[in-house]
């Protein structure tokens, strides 16, 4: 005997459509967020420039975050997620094949499609050298040790079938990362196209890399 799925009492709904506005709310703050500090700075934006922009009273924003760091760390946080989960989607994508430029090719190109893809992406890359907290550079180095991990590992695999290619060092890793988000950030100032066209240089970067070791 098989049972119907029971319908959702209206406190189920009501709870959804609720939750459902709180995030459509969040993300037209951080939308606000990222063209205040793009417009005028980080520093110089302030709370009513982001209610302005995001079309909600101050009220709103306090409902949902501390301050504009706050709202910062939230924004890092999703951009880092996405990268980590467009790399890894990458690695796994090209396990087999026995090109290991072209799995390099395809890691790069993941990540500069995540961030040329969302326009709020890329103004958290152009403001963030200008947010210099204490809650902001641990953020950094926590994402930056998880895309590092994600690049030595898969160094080591390609290292495992190649004598072309030697495992990054910890510091190697970090450094090309820096590299690239220097480089990406200066991209984002002119746009979309001006990010994705950084795909042969950064392949060329790291493939240099990972043959250095």
């Amino acid at each position: 005997m098989s049972f119907a799925s029971p319908t959702p009492g209206s406190a189920e709904i009501l709870e959804r459509r609720r939750a459902a506005l709180e995030h459509v709310q969040r993300e037209h703050i951080v939308e606000g967020f990222a063209a205040a500090a793009s417009e005028k700075g980080y520093a110089a934006t302030t709370t009513a420039d982001i209610a302005r922009l995001a079309r909600v009273s101050k009220s709103s924003i306090y409902a949902h975050f501390a301050d504009k760091e706050a709202i910062y760390l939230h924004l890092h946080a999703g951009v880092a997620d996405a990268l980590l989960d467009a790399l890894t989607a990458s690695v796994e994508r090209t396990a087999g094949k026995s090109d290991w430029r072209a799995r390099i090719r395809d890691l790069v190109r993941a990540r500069l499609e995540v961030m040329a893809s969302n326009p709020v992406f890329l103004a958290q890359v152009r403001i963030e050298p200008q947010v210099a907290t204490a809650a902001a550079a641990t953020a950094r180095r926590n994402a930056g040790r998880r895309s590092a991990a994600l690049h030595i590992g898969l160094s080591r695999e390609i290292a495992a079938s190649t004598r072309e290619v030697a495992e990054l060092t910890p510091e190697l890793a970090t450094a090309g990362l820096t590299g690239n988000l220097a480089l990406i950030a200066q991209a984002a100032e002119r746009g979309p196209a001006a990010v994705r066209n950084l795909e042969d240089t950064l392949t060329d970067f790291w493939i240099r890399l990972f043959r250095a070791g």
